[in-house]
């Protein structure tokens, strides 16, 4: 079924009619001063004026949401979804797509003529596009159970290719495409084509026995000696050929450097090929037996993997940067002699175990790092200095940080030194400074990190931006909510037109102008009750993101757990709990 332009508007609109009647009269005025979460994908919600009535932040995003043109867009990401997750044809997609939609069309009348009837509404939908996506999906995966039912023997199979049935075409190519999953299962008997779907279906072993009237562990055996017998079937496996892998990795990187080097402006469509091209990679770097390529090969993959994977950890993606770091370290053991791409490599390891919170794995590999380097250069690379001092402060070693930081500054002072890293060490020892209560003079290092940035790049490159909130971080952790308001107003607004308002430094700009304004105003209960609902929602983005054990979360927890407390004494008439610590 398709899904034209006309037929899409109009039901978003009917949709959107149905919401609007409902919210009218059950959600309570908002300030028209107070910014909440954007809805992904979406633009910041305006809230309605004081006093007036007006549906609520999170209602108003759903509204927002089904719009034209985000209606059309919201349609078409659930259908890639599907498409992704089934595995769905695209056809199959869109119907579960628009019967996603037709549930909340239906759902939302049921709130209005509940509203009328004075019952209560049930909980409303936070999020209507990932709420759309699960009930697609839902749907999709239940209409093709009962297409194929495998523990049924009255269930009908599809016909084997070249037997003069039309098939739609759909994820049934094994082997790059060289068998047919229906050949392939075409030669196992009847029972052990039914366990090995039923198994893919996520059919449970055990009802999969009880269907069938065998033991668990006879269906246990029955499979282990299917997927041999798969197996054997399947055509050797061929790895990619070292070219291949070069040709790769320099047209990914082309494609970044047409972005300046940045992901972090990279607009939504662009950065998801650009992650699709990352996988590519990976897969290639990974299939590619190691000791594959040649001198001159392994220093361009290896420096092309670094580049990308220094790239995707700035952009917050530390995960997937170590993921393609890792995939090229095996390339390492077999080189003769470790050159700078090498080194490289490893650094960017370390340090993407560092921005992932594991700071005792990342200074194992610095310091092993900073040996071979001194071995080789006779003195380690600054910047893995620079990364290793990060660790120490990530530990809470402050003294040993804070020397080793004023040896770095000394030498990066000369005018040999490159400027960008000299900017960056700077800006890393001024939170430093920050951590050890000289709030004040870490202020006025980032002063000076912004205006070396602004020169050498741009007012709203996104390391200036970086160098803009850090102070204002710095002031808000110190209790200093007023000052860090006046930096992160205007710096919020940029972020969100620079990066995006759903992108983890916005999020984190969004985080600690709340918990600022909170320190204003620690008695306003609605300014408290935003901010810790924003939060709420900031963490529950981050672990999806980045897993619940990034530093990024343990920072949300510890201003959520204060904001928690804040709501606590102002319900019981206490004094405000003084803030966390580090």
């Amino acid at each position: 079924m398709d899904m034209d332009g006309e037929t899409v508007v109009a039901a978003t609109q009917a949709v959107t009619a149905v919401i609007g009647a409902v919210l009218s009269a059950l959600d309570e005025p908002s300030r028209a001063h107070e910014r909440s979460i954007p809805p992904p994908g979406g633009r910041p919600v305006a809230a309605s004026r004081a006093g007036s009535p007006g549906p609520s932040v999170r209602m108003a995003a759903m509204l927002d949401f089904l719009e034209p043109p985000e209606g059309r867009e919201c349609l078409d990401y659930v259908v890639r979804h599907v498409q992704r997750l089934g595995p769905a044809s695209k056809e199959d997609a869109e119907d579960a797509a628009q019967h996603a939609l037709l549930q909340l069309w239906q759902r939302c009348a049921k709130a209005e003529a509940e509203e009328e009837e004075g019952a209560d509404q049930g909980r409303p939908i936070d999020n209507p596009r990932a709420w759309m996506c699960a009930v697609a999906l839902k749907y999709h995966r239940r209409s093709l159970r009962r297409r194929l039912d495998p523990l049924s023997e009255s269930a009908p199979r599809k016909p084997a290719p070249g037997t003069g049935h039309d098939e739609p075409p759909g994820h049934d190519d094994l082997v790059a495409g060289s068998l047919d999953a229906d050949a392939l299962l075409g030669h196992l008997a009847p029972h052990d084509r039914k366990l090995l779907i039923g198994r893919m279906l996520g059919i449970p072993i055990e009802d999969i026995a009880e269907r069938l009237g065998i033991e668990r562990r006879e269906v246990e055996k029955r499979l282990r000696a299917t997927r041999g017998r798969l197996r054997k079937s399947l055509p050797p496996r061929t790895r990619p050929d070292a070219d291949a892998v070069v040709n790769r990795a320099e047209l990914v990187v082309a494609q970044l450097e047409a972005y300046g080097g940045e992901l972090r402006t990279m607009a939504t469509d662009d950065r998801q090929g650009f992650q699709a091209e990352i996988t590519e990679l990976r897969r290639l770097l990974s299939g590619c037996r190691a000791g594959r390529f040649g001198t001159d090969e392994s220093e361009i993959v290896l420096g092309k993997s670094a580049v990308l994977a220094e790239a995707l950890i700035v952009d917050r993606d530390e995960r997937t940067g170590l993921a393609l770091v890792r995939a090229a370290s095996r390339h390492l053991r077999f080189l003769k002699t470790e050159g700078p791409e090498a080194f490289r490599v490893r650094r960017v390891l370390a340090e993407a175990h560092s921005e992932l919170g594991r700071y005792r794995k990342a200074e194992q590999l610095l310091r092993k790092l900073a040996g071979a380097e001194k071995k080789t250069f006779r003195a380690a690379h600054p910047r893995t200095e620079l990364l290793l001092y990060w660790t120490l402060i990530g530990q809470g070693r402050l003294d040993e940080a804070e020397e080793g930081f004023d040896a770095l500054m000394k030498s990066l002072a000369e005018p040999s030194a490159p400027e960008g890293l000299a900017l960056h060490a700077l800006c890393r020892n001024a939170w430093l400074l920050g951590r050890l209560g000289r709030t004040d003079e870490a202020v006025r290092a980032y002063t000076r990190v912004v205006s070396g940035r602004t020169r050498v790049l741009r007012r709203d490159h996104p390391d200036t931006l970086d160098a803009r909130h850090s102070p204002a971080k710095a002031l808000a952790a110190a209790g200093m909510g007023e000052r860090a308001l006046a930096l992160l107003d205007p710096l919020l607004d940029t972020r969100a037109r620079v990066q995006g308002d759903r992108h983890p430094d916005a999020l984190e700009t969004l985080k600690y102008r709340h918990v600022a304004r909170v320190q204003v105003e620690p008695r306003d209960e609605r300014v408290v009750d935003v901010a810790f609902r924003d939060l709420r929602e900031i963490l529950h983005v981050q672990i999806r993101r980045h897993g619940p054990g990034h530093p990024m979360c343990h920072d949300t927890r510890r201003w959520l757990t204060w904001l928690d407390g804040v709501r606590k004494a102002n319900r019981f008439g206490e004094p405000v709990p003084p803030l966390p610590g580090p």
